[in-house]
């Protein structure tokens, strides 16, 4: 079990270990002289390497001198950590540690500086969307004034009857516009213009909801009542026409399936 003290120093390293690469980073226990040895070889062998590889033979070498060769690495590299000169005690190994992966960790950004930055950059933009995109499904666009306004706007463009109710508004919307706008319909339209054009029957294109294009066949005495009426028997045709659509293609399969029946003899039956 670790102490207080210790489970934060593991925590830490552990971070720190796992970032630089080391392959014992959720085992490594600073308190076990081993594990100690074997991380600092690693460091100056990987990371730092202040030494020749001739030099680094007194840190490879776990003998009874390797306190000494310790102490004459840390002092080479100016490390600033206070520790006892004839050898590193128990308690001075924490912060030892700490302070050569701080070098390591400075050395690996150094050489990879490009890499880092723009891994940097990229973890940024994609948290800066995530939170964007939080927001936007947190917020209910109906009860947003910038959206209704938009919503008004559009209907208005597309000659829609405004109505209370901004959710039957909007499916109004996206069914004419999907019915008046989809590429068959838009190259429809412009031939139909075109035709128009040559026969000197006007210059402008008709609007999308015209009562005189598509009567009502009745009055409610109320004009905005009578548009509203109008689109919906508009939506409720244009349903009809999807189902007659779905209903005929239905007709056909099974038509393809039925057709040029086949004998079977043996069975003493005609058809499949």
């Amino acid at each position: 079990f670790f102490s207080t003290s210790s489970l934060s120093n593991y925590l830490m390293f552990q971070r720190k270990l796992k970032a630089l690469g080391y392959p014992e980073a959720d085992t490594f226990r600073v308190d076990d002289d081993g594990p100690f040895r074997t991380l600092v070889c690693w460091l100056e062998d990987t990371k730092i390497r202040a030494y020749r590889i001739e030099e680094r033979t007194p840190l490879r070498t776990f003998d009874d001198n390797w306190p000494l060769a310790l102490e004459k690495y840390l002092v080479d590299q100016g490390c600033t950590v206070n520790r006892t000169p004839s050898g590193i005690q128990q308690g001075e190994k924490a912060g030892v540690v700490d302070w050569l992966l701080g070098c390591a960790i400075s050395l690996e950004y150094r050489d990879n500086a490009d890499q880092y930055n723009q891994q940097a950059r990229e973890h940024l933009d994609s948290k800066a969307i995530s939170q964007h995109t939080e927001t936007l499904m947190r917020t209910d666009p109906l009860q947003d004034k910038a959206f209704l306004d938009a919503l008004a706007t559009l209907a208005d463009t597309l000659r829609i009857p405004r109505h209370d109710d901004p959710q039957v508004l909007l499916s109004a919307i996206v069914k004419i516009i999907q019915r008046k706008f989809s590429p068959a319909a838009l190259k429809d339209a412009s031939a139909q213009h075109e035709a128009a054009l040559k026969n000197g029957q006007g210059s402008g294109a008709p609007p999308v909801v015209d009562e005189d294009t598509f009567p009502l066949g009745f009055d409610t005495g109320d004009e905005m009542l009578n548009k509203a009426a109008t689109i919906l028997r508009l939506l409720y045709i244009a349903d009809m026409r999807d189902l007659q659509t779905k209903i005929n293609e239905l007709i056909v399969t099974v038509q393809g399936f039925t057709a040029n029946p086949k004998t079977n003899t043996k069975a003493g039956k005609v058809g499949r």
